[in-house]
């Protein structure tokens, strides 16, 4: 039975921007969990997005023996092309980067505050400075943005090579290239892969973590159950250090949009997937449309 925490949540992919009319050619794409790979294309890029969400709180989820599962988690899939390369150069100026910025400041006590900026101490300097984060501010919005290989597995497919298919068991054995530079050619084919298990999207808690988990997210981040998230090409911002999700927008390549919804909320649909079969999860889940 799934927790009575779990509600449905969107992702909705803006080919424009979140603010900006739909252009005709261009069209927002609700990212459906546990569905087919789901077409999307902006002046940037073409491609499809799959989302994976096995936590065993998703809607239609049957009981399991928690003892011998191993549930997926959260897995986002991308794969497509880059319509423009983008430029080389240090990590700290150019390349793919992914941010995310949260709708306002976090209300923290001093305690939580410390232990926030203590972690992030420590991830700056396990990526070398290649990070920028800030709490936010009365003029700015709380942020976080790294280079893309410091979280996603980056596959490439050059010309003339198979491509491996979203959802198959190929791309879920892919192990972490580790951090370092991606190169990005408009001629290849590229395949981006976050997993986690440690966030529960449908109950909104943090998983897996000994001595805390489950930890609703909300004991962090209040009330906020929204953000904002981009794939940018940093050479176009003007690079760090100081680049704000303001200076992110220069170089926007992909923008997602991810809303938490309420109680007795719908699920989501879309209806332009692609015709495939849709990938498995562990014994006993349901897709959350059935």
């Amino acid at each position: 039975m799934a927790n009575p925490r779990s509600r449905p949540f969107n992702l909705v992919f803006h080919p424009n921007g979140l603010h900006e009319e739909e252009p005709g050619q261009y069209k927002n794409r609700t990212i459906v969990a546990n569905a087919p790979p789901i077409e999307i294309e902006n002046p940037h890029f073409k491609g499809h997005v799959m989302l994976i969400h096995d936590t065993g709180n998703e809607p239609g989820a049957e009981a399991s023996d928690k003892a011998t599962e191993t549930r997926r988690g959260v897995e986002l899939q991308i794969q497509g092309k880059f319509k423009n390369t983008v430029a080389t150069g240090s990590e700290t100026t150019h390349g793919l980067w992914i941010g995310g910025d949260l709708p306002h400041p976090l209300k923290l006590g001093w305690i939580m505050q410390n232990v926030v900026q203590l972690c992030m101490k420590y991830a700056r300097k396990k990526t070398q400075g290649r990070l920028s984060f800030t709490l936010g501010g009365k003029d700015v919005k709380p942020h976080l943005s790294f280079p893309i290989g410091q979280l996603f597995t980056v596959l490439t497919t050059l010309p003339g090579e198979t491509v491996p298919a979203l959802g198959s068991e190929e791309i879920r054995q892919k192990k972490w290239q580790g951090a370092g530079w991606i190169d990005i050619s408009s001629e290849n084919t590229y395949t981006l892969i976050y997993k986690t298990p440690y966030m529960d999207l449908c109950s909104w808690d943090l998983l897996n973590v000994p001595g805390v988990s489950p930890l609703p997210i909300e004991s962090i981040l209040g009330d906020i159950t929204t953000a904002h998230v981009y794939l940018y090409d940093l050479g176009i911002t003007g690079g760090m250090p100081g680049c704000k999700p303001a200076d992110w927008k220069q170089g926007v390549l992909l923008e997602w949009h991810f809303s938490r919804g309420e109680q007795g909320d719908t699920w989501p649909q879309e209806e332009d997937i692609m015709d495939v079969p849709t990938p498995p999860l562990s014994a006993g889940a349901k897709t959350p449309l059935g």
